[in-house]
């Protein structure tokens, strides 16, 4: 019962018109034309929240793709040296390394555990 009033309320949130306005700064990043669903779920990849956003005409964004390209932006900072926006969005990396990094990470499969998993950071006494 409350799992399905959160997707009602979800559904009636993301059917609310958009209205697109002009990004008012000259130096200010461009806004999205489109609406953007960001859902940092990695298992499963494509969860129930962003098929229902994807239905509705939003652009769906997923926990693996948002650290793609935090992990892009951030070796863009290093290479460059600096932390604005435009090194973080920018061309500082070649594009053949960014398109093979984001099908390599796109493509992997879930790490399954083949066993149980030990935290080896508590000191044993």
């Amino acid at each position: 019962m409350a799992e399905r009033l959160v997707y009602t309320i979800v559904v009636h949130i993301l059917t609310i018109p958009y209205r697109f306005v002009e990004s008012y700064t000259s130096n200010a990043l461009p806004l999205p034309t489109k609406r953007i669903y960001l859902d940092m779920a990695y298992k499963p990849r494509l969860t129930p929240m962003l098929r229902i956003a994807s239905a509705l005409g939003w652009e769906d964004v997923g926990g693996v793709q948002s650290m793609i390209e935090q992990g892009l932006a951030q070796q863009r900072m290093w290479k460059a040296g600096s932390a604005s926006d435009q090194v973080a969005s920018g061309d500082f990396l070649p594009g053949c390394v960014e398109r093979e990094a984001r099908t390599l990470v796109e493509e992997m499969q879930d790490v399954i555990p083949l066993s149980v998993e030990i935290d080896r950071s508590i000191d044993v006494v």
